[in-house]
């Protein structure tokens, strides 16, 4: 979001609304699971353990303050930064006993899951998507190395809708569904270069996760 805030304004119109994942869950901890808990959001620390250091910016935004009582997410450090930590004290998981993790909200989805690997976002949406168009389970997207575009995968996904769904719009025009191109670029230096791909027109893609 930083990136084209900065350099390609005219792209802010086809952001994506939702919030990352990150966000998300921080606005639930600090609303429905305070809620929940009976406590004072304010009172509540959250902590993400990120791969991006991008993450620890998108946290510092103002409006990222869902319950008007401070941050949604607290702090950011990388996962570089939490092996660090490990390691300074002595710390080895493999040694640690096995536990279960704690239920905060519930039981997850699959799609959940998804979220945390390259392109999961994307999957996972694309996953509700399909199951309410055609009334069956989307199978897994299979993504191929783009051709002249290191660090970006490509996959094509077809959605026709079932007998009975209310989608018809997505018939297409011979009835056979619709075909989406969707993409997945590795690191905002791949991503300049696909946004410089659609410029020129040797690329045209309807998704695109970064």
């Amino acid at each position: 979001v930083a990136m084209v805030e900065k350099s390609n304004p005219e792209l802010i119109p086809y952001l994506s609304t939702c919030k990352s994942p990150q966000m998300m869950l921080g606005a639930v901890i600090k609303n429905y699971f305070a809620q929940e808990s009976g406590k004072n959001p304010a009172d509540i620390t959250n902590v993400s353990v990120m791969p991006c250091v991008r993450k620890q910016g998108e946290a510092d935004r103002e409006w990222f303050n869902t319950s008007g009582q401070g941050r949604d997410v607290n702090h950011v450090m990388t996962t570089a930064e939490l092996g660090k930590i490990f390691v300074e004290r002595g710390i080895k998981l493999y040694e640690l006993p096995e536990s279960e993790f704690d239920c905060l909200c519930g039981e997850g989805t699959g799609g959940a899951v998804l979220f945390g690997t390259t392109g999961g976002v994307m999957e996972a949406a694309l996953r509700t998507v399909y199951e309410a168009v055609t009334g069956e389970p989307m199978g897994r997207i299979v993504f191929e190395e783009a051709r002249g575009l290191d660090g970006l995968k490509e996959a094509k996904l077809t959605i026709k809708p079932g007998e009975k769904s209310p989608f018809k719009m997505f018939e297409g025009k011979d009835g056979e569904g619709i075909t989406l191109n969707i993409a997945v670029a590795n690191g905002l230096g791949n991503a300049k270069k696909l946004i410089k791909s659609l410029q020129d027109g040797s690329a045209k893609y309807d998704f695109i996760e970064v």
